[in-house]
């Protein structure tokens, strides 16, 4: 049975924080968008924290390894639709976002069949803090609008130029892994028998195309 650690547990626990968040955006009291962005900031703490703790306590498991990014998509995407349901976040940019997730992450659990670990890409990591910003502003604006509606609007354009940023790095991230583990993923699809069929010539076409791709 999977040992739920520290980590883990705080990995869980920001699916709590992204509920209170999209609770307290729907909320109808005083402070409930500034509550709203306090929960979110809780959950990003616990995206840096799990993983320190992780390594610090030397708990990395693989269902921390397997929950972490899990968690991570469900956050974003959830509080990502509530904003475009408040009319915060652009439609078309978050449907990107989430046809983006599926693609990576079917990718990645396709060539886990084959033994093949998918390493993750330096434009990942920047979409995940773009995102997270974008998120924040936009929650922000959402506040901002009843107190100072002219600074609000300005942080509402922040958010949405943030977000559009996240989805080129995220789309060119996606290029990025399938340029880097398509071909291995493929060649590991191949029975053994077939392989063994190929003729040489073609091997060495095969070599000379990978070479020519890598120039």
């Amino acid at each position: 049975m999977p040992r739920f650690t520290l980590a883990t547990k705080i990995t869980a626990s920001r699916v709590f924080f992204a509920a209170l968040t999209i609770i307290f955006l729907y909320t109808n009291i005083p402070y409930s968008q500034w509550l709203s962005l306090f929960f979110f900031v809780l959950a990003i703490v616990t995206d840096f924290l799990d993983g320190y703790i992780a390594r610090r306590n030397k708990e990395v498991s693989a269902l921390g390894i397997f929950l972490d990014p899990l968690v991570d998509k469900l956050t974003v995407l959830s509080v990502l639709i509530a904003l475009v349901d408040l009319r915060i976040a652009a439609f078309w940019l978050v449907i990107l976002t989430l046809f983006r997730e599926l693609i990576v992450t079917s990718f990645r659990d396709y060539a886990g069949t084959k033994g093949i670990a998918i390493p993750s890409v330096m434009s990942g990591k920047i979409k995940s803090t773009l995102q997270y910003m974008a998120i924040l502003a936009g929650i922000m604006s959402f506040g901002l609008e009843e107190v100072t509606p002219g600074f609000g609007n300005f942080t509402f354009k922040i958010s949405w130029l943030l977000l559009f940023a996240s989805v080129i790095f995220a789309w060119y991230g996606m290029y990025d892994i399938f340029r880097n583990n398509l071909q291995n993923v493929l060649a590991a699809s191949v029975p053994g028998d077939q392989l063994t069929k190929v003729p040489v010539a073609d091997d060495v076409s095969a070599l000379q195309d990978v070479s020519s791709a890598d120039q």
